[in-house]
């Protein structure tokens, strides 16, 4: 039988005298399960500066709109290569693979050794075989000794690879160029790199995108903002856009977040 945990607690209460010790908050990338709790422990861990890359950054400072009784976040970005100081620690940054971007791991060392973090791991392949870009994220451990390797991942007690993103979207592209009519394409907002591949896999066909979900749009705000698509077929649903009718001979993509 595999082990399960049906019920997680996080325990937020910091013993007394330790706040002072919490010296930085490190994000490793934008996903909601990573950044959602931030503004209910900011303050109880005493506000301590937040180091993510770009969009992350840009994410946390969304999500903290929806909460302006809390002070002003320190909020510092990096470019994911780095080696910071932490008190008496030193933290190295990576960045990795991920389906969202600006995704880093961390290096931890410690007097006693090296820690290394690893979020939300996915090794992207081709038929079970690692791309050269998985391969050389690891390769930088191979000549290296550390005290101690963290990761999650989902589905991890399932042996083999999952599927390639790259067969996701060559499948979600086949699918947007043949249909005729409108297609209905649900995913996660968070899935940035999917949704730029629906995009961009609908302006080669000249297909609208007519996006649904406050999260959707949100996060698409950003994907303009950090100039990764200029969004030129995108209609916005409830807005003062006309859709032409299924008649026109144009078929549209409807994400849902």
């Amino acid at each position: 039988m595999t082990p399960q945990v049906l019920t997680t607690y996080c325990q937020t209460q910091i013993p007394r005298g330790k706040k002072e010790k919490i010296r930085a908050l490190f994000i490793t990338h934008g996903h909601l399960d990573h950044i959602g709790g931030i503004p209910y422990v900011i303050d109880r861990i005493g506000y301590p500066t937040i180091y993510s890359r770009q969009f992350g950054a840009i994410m946390v400072q969304k999500r903290q709109e929806e909460f302006p009784h809390l002070q002003k976040l320190d909020i510092k970005i990096i470019e994911g290569n780095e080696r910071i100081t932490c008190g008496s620690l030193k933290v190295k940054t990576f960045p990795i693979s991920h389906t969202i971007p600006d995704s880093m791991g961390l290096v931890i060392e410690t007097p006693y050794g090296d820690i290394v973090f690893i979020e939300d791991v996915r090794v992207d392949n081709i038929n079970g075989v690692p791309t050269e870009e998985e391969v050389a994220q690891y390769k930088q451990f191979a000549s290296k000794e550390h005290l101690l390797l963290t990761m999650d991942s989902t589905s991890i007690e399932k042996p083999g690879f999952s599927l390639s993103e790259n067969v996701v979207i060559a499948n979600l592209a086949k699918y947007i160029k043949e249909v005729s009519g409108r297609l209905i394409i649900s995913t996660f907002a968070s899935q940035v790199e999917r949704i730029l591949a629906i995009i961009n896999a609908a302006e080669e066909c000249n297909k609208k995108v007519v996006v649904e979900g406050r999260s959707m749009k949100t996060n698409l705000e950003i994907i303009k903002h950090l100039k990764l698509s200029e969004l030129k077929n995108i209609i916005f649903f409830g807005g003062n856009g006309k859709l032409p009718s299924r008649q026109s001979g144009h078929a549209y993509d409807r994400c849902t977040g």
